[in-house]
């Protein structure tokens, strides 16, 4: 393995082992504030059911991909595209102004890993 495969794919563990912790972090606020929300009355527990489900299943998926290759990209993409299914169905049950806010940690990680991703195929 030439040393630029082996710097690549370290650092793509180092970027994966943070994109993995911050997405899991994001997903334990979801899980509290829409559950938090439901027993408020501010929100149904059926919809916040559905919310947690849907986040359990993204971990689920993020956790058993990091598990098997800490260095795959498809982690990245899975993480990417679990956030895009949990905000399309936040903004569907949407009762406030402000919830487009939950883009920007997402967007985040997108612009984080993109220009990870393109140093890494720079170097």
């Amino acid at each position: 393995m030439s040393e630029i495969s082996k710097r690549t794919k370290s650092e793509n563990e180092r970027i994966n082992l943070l994109v993995f912790i911050f997405a899991t972090l994001m997903d334990a606020f979801f899980v509290v504030g829409y559950l938090q929300d439901a027993s408020v009355g501010n929100i149904s527990w059926t919809y916040a059911i559905i919310v947690v489900a849907v986040v359990a299943v993204g971990l689920l998926i993020n956790a058993v991909l990091y598990i098997r290759n800490h260095g795959s990209v498809a982690l990245r993409h899975t993480v990417m595209v679990g956030y895009g299914v949990l905000y399309a169905v936040i903004m569907y049950g949407a009762n406030s102004d402000l919830v487009f806010i939950a883009a920007f940690p997402m967007a985040s990680i997108c612009i984080s890993t993109l220009r990870s991703s393109c140093e890494a195929a720079l170097v």
